[in-house]
C-alpha cells in the first residue's frame, strides 16, 4: 500500500511539473504579444491626460494584441487551476491560499468583506464634481480629487517622524539598511537571521505619499522580522496583514488627513481590485477576465460605464506573479477591517 501511495504522489508530481511547463509556454506567448515596452506604452495612455479621442486612438492600436492576449491568458487560468488539481487543490486560488495561509473564512469572505471597505473609503474621500462620463471608462484611471503633495525623504525624515509614535523604531533602525532599487523592480525587505540585519529594496530619496507608504510598509516587514526573529515560521498572509497594519496606523498619524485618505483610497482599489480579480478567476474561471476587471472597476467607482478592461494584461504582479495580488488584498482588508471598523 505505501509503494502504491508513493507511486500515486510521483505521479502526481511529475503531471504538476508537466502542466507548469505547459503554463510557462502561455507565459511566453503573453510576453510576445505584449512585451515590457508595449505594456508600458499601455499604462501611459491610461494615465495621461489626454483627450478621450487620443486615449481611445491609443489603444485601438493594441485591441487585437490586449484580445489575443485575453484568451491566452484565459487559457492559463485553466492549465493553473489543471496543475493545483495535481497537488490536491480545487483550483489555484485554493493553493494560493494554501501557500500564503489564508485562512478559509478569510478566502472565502474577501468579495463581501472588499464591499464592506470600499463602501467605508468611498464615503471619506472626496471627488471631483461635474467630471465627463468618459473619464469613468476603461481609458482612465480615476483618482480622488486630492493628489498627494507633500514629500518626505526616505528613510531619514520618516524615521524622525515615527520616533514619538513608534520608539522602539529607533533601535531597530540600526539594523535596517535601504538599498536604492532599480527600475521597475518591485520593492521587498530580506532578513538576514545570521546577522540579525534587514535590508529595505525601495525608492530612495524625496518622495510624495505612494513612495512613503511603500517605505511603512517594507519597514513593517523589517520590524517583524526583527522583533520576531523567526522569518520561516511566518506565513505570507500573516506577513502582509503586519505590513499592512503598521503602515496604515502610522500613516494616518502622520500625514495630513486629506492626503492620507486620498491615498489609502487609491492603494485599497489597487490592492482590492487586482487581489479580488485574482480570486475571481482562480476560483470561477470566467472566460472573459477583462469584463470580470472591469466589473470589479465599476464597483470600486460607484459606476456602471466600463464593458471591458484589458489594464490587467500590463500588470506585471497579475501576469508574472500570480497570487501575490490576492495574497495582499485578503490580508490588507482585514487589517483595514480591524483598524478602522474595529473588526476581526
Amino acid at each position: 500500500m505505501k509503494n502504491k501511495n508513493n507511486k500515486e504522489k510521483i505521479t502526481q508530481n511529475t503531471l504538476y511539473k508537466a502542466t507548469m511547463y505547459d503554463a510557462g509556454l502561455e507565459y511566453l506567448k503573453i510576453i510576445k504579444l505584449i512585451p515590457k515596452e508595449k505594456a508600458k506604452s499601455i499604462r501611459k495612455i491610461l494615465i495621461t491626460n489626454d483627450s478621450f479621442t487620443n486615449k481611445v486612438a491609443g489603444f485601438q492600436r493594441y485591441a487585437k494584441d490586449l484580445k489575443e492576449a485575453e484568451a491566452v491568458f484565459a487559457n492559463l487560468i485553466k492549465i493553473l487551476n489543471k496543475a493545483s488539481k495535481y497537488q490536491g487543490y480545487k483550483n489555484f486560488a485554493e493553493k494560493i491560499a494554501a501557500d500564503a495561509n489564508i485562512p478559509n473564512n478569510i478566502l472565502k469572505n474577501v468579495i463581501k468583506d472588499s464591499k464592506i471597505l470600499i463602501d467605508f473609503l468611498n464615503k471619506k474621500v472626496k471627488f471631483k464634481k461635474n467630471i465627463p462620463k468618459e473619464y469613468w471608462t476603461e481609458h482612465y484611471t480615476q483618482c480622488a480629487s486630492h493628489s498627494t503633495q507633500t514629500e518626505y525623504k526616505i528613510p531619514e525624515e520618516i524615521y524622525s517622524l515615527l520616533k514619538k509614535y513608534d520608539p522602539d523604531i529607533e533601535k531597530l533602525t540600526k539594523k535596517i539598511k535601504v538599498k536604492e532599487i532599480k527600475g521597475d523592480e518591485n520593492p521587498f525587505c530580506r532578513y538576514d537571521k545570521e546577522k540579525d540585519m534587514c535590508k529595505i529594496f525601495c525608492s530612495k530619496g524625496t518622495q510624495a505619499l505612494p513612495g512613503v507608504f511603500t517605505f511603512l510598509h517594507e519597514l513593517g516587514h523589517a520590524k517583524q522580522h526583527l522583533t520576531s526573529k523567526k522569518e520561516i515560521e511566518i506565513s505570507g498572509y500573516e506577513k502582509e496583514k503586519y505590513a499592512h497594519k503598521f503602515s496604515i496606523n502610522l500613516a494616518e498619524k502622520i500625514f495630513p488627513k486629506e492626503e492620507y485618505l486620498a491615498y489609502l483610497w487609491f492603494r485599497a482599489k489597487e490592492i482590492i481590485v487586482n487581489g479580488v480579480f485574482e480570486y475571481i478567476i482562480y476560483s470561477k474561471q470566467p472566460n472573459k477576465p477583462s469584463k470580470t476587471y472591469a466589473e470589479l472597476q465599476n464597483l470600486f467607482l460607484g459606476k456602471k460605464d466600463q464593458k471591458e478592461n484589458y489594464y490587467y494584461l500590463v500588470n506585471k504582479n497579475i501576469i508574472h506573479k500570480n497570487g501575490e495580488y490576492l495574497t495582499s488584498a485578503a490580508s490588507f482588508i482585514q487589517a483595514s477591517k480591524e483598524t478602522y471598523l474595529k473588526q476581526s
